[in-house]
């Protein structure tokens, strides 16, 4: 394998000339560091994604994909009954249902901040509302607020990484506390039944763990990147204020130059595979930027031109093929419904004194305080 130029060596803040290097000189190329491909066009990419038959999920990813049994490393048909659990909220006309509530979610957190005249965006708004919306969704006890609050604060802190405490907590609503449970998707996983039997207590706990996890790990950098992408372009605030039909234009092409998550899990090759000019032996992992992908000059014109009326825009970030994301639908609406409310609250909007804008990226921003006039 060629060496890369240092000119263009990865730079966590700024990947995107990196990527951009690689599409053109290395589209698909082996990390021995990672032991994996990784695959940077568009087109590929796509097919990593779609094409489950020669890349398949069931690998090795991270630690806490081990602790916890997860469709994330499922291939068709196994995926596609596991997930039926659970998709019935996540459908656009039930994730719709979820409008008003949303919605005063949303605003109960701005009045908590608005005499102040300032917020942390992040801890304020993008942390809580999908949490406390995937914890209804849940039936998480009300009385728990602080602790699974605590619990999903450890688990972006420790990404990736083994949860032993959240496991504890799940397994103590499963047996000892079945009783606070509110209805939801924990007590409808109880009373499933996959092929006439009930579901291990293990796949129970499994796919609670990745629903709980989903909410922040994905959610919460898209809020914390659409604010900052307003922040970056301020006249995109009286664009969007003036003709509101924009915002969901403005969500996706956020979404777009800033994927919550650069790349999707590993992949297996289950046979050798030419893939963009390499050999692709059996068995070697196989890693799909997402990140990457979004940028490609042969599917977006002027690629890292932040353009709010883009059409067609068919990025990546939600993944696609089977393992498309669940909660695809309610994350647009959480973002939507948090970037207009914000933006009907506030005005003259800036950076806090002492702050500052670091480049959005991949898991987003740890903390974008801000001061406004309400």
């Amino acid at each position: 394998m060629r060496n890369i130029p240092r000119a263009a060596a990865f730079e966590a803040h700024n990947p995107y000339p990196f990527y951009q290097h690689m599409r053109e000189q290395q589209p698909v190329f082996y990390d021995h560091e990672q032991q994996l491909w990784q695959v940077f066009r568009y087109a590929d990419v796509e097919r990593v994604f779609s094409d489950y038959y020669t890349f398949s999920s069931q690998t090795a990813c991270c630690p806490i994909t081990t602790q916890f049994h997860s469709f994330y490393r499922m291939d068709p048909p196994d995926l596609q009954r596991y997930r039926s659990l659970v998709s019935a909220p996540f459908t656009p006309r039930a994730v719709e249902r979820l409008t008003d509530r949303i919605t005063s979610l949303s605003a109960a957190l701005l009045d908590r901040v608005a005499l102040a005249g300032q917020m942390d965006v992040i801890d304020d708004l993008a942390f809580p509302l999908p949490l406390q919306v995937m914890a209804d969704l849940l039936g998480l006890p009300q009385q728990d607020e602080d602790r699974y609050t605590a619990l999903a604060q450890d688990l972006l802190r420790e990404l990736g990484e083994e949860q032993p405490a959240l496991r504890a907590y799940l397994l103590d609503l499963l047996t000892e506390r079945r009783n606070t449970l509110r209805p939801g998707l924990i007590t409808s996983l109880l009373e499933a039944r996959l092929d006439g039997h009930p579901l291990h207590q293990e796949e129970v706990l499994g796919i609670c763990g990745q629903l709980f996890l989903g909410a922040n790990v994905e959610i919460t950098p898209l809020l914390g990147n659409v604010v900052q992408s307003f922040l970056e372009h301020p006249e995109l605030t009286e664009e969007v204020s003036t003709e509101p039909e924009l915002i969901p234009g403005a969500i996706e092409e956020i979404l777009r130059l800033y994927p919550p998550v650069s790349s999707g899990g590993p992949r297996r090759a289950t046979t050798d595979v030419e893939l963009g000019g390499q050999r692709i032996r059996e068995g070697q992992r196989v890693m799909a930027l997402i990140a990457s992908a979004n940028r490609d000059e042969e599917m977006f014109p002027r690629p890292d031109q932040f353009d709010i009326r883009r059409h067609p825009n068919p990025h990546l970030s939600f993944v696609t093929g089977p393992h498309i994301c669940l909660g695809i639908h309610l994350s647009r609406l959480i973002a939507h419904i948090a970037l207009a409310a914000w933006l009907e609250r506030f005005e003259n909007i800036q950076l806090a004194p002492g702050g500052r804008l670091v480049p959005a990226g991949m898991l987003g921003i740890k903390h974008l305080p801000i001061v406004f006039r309400s």
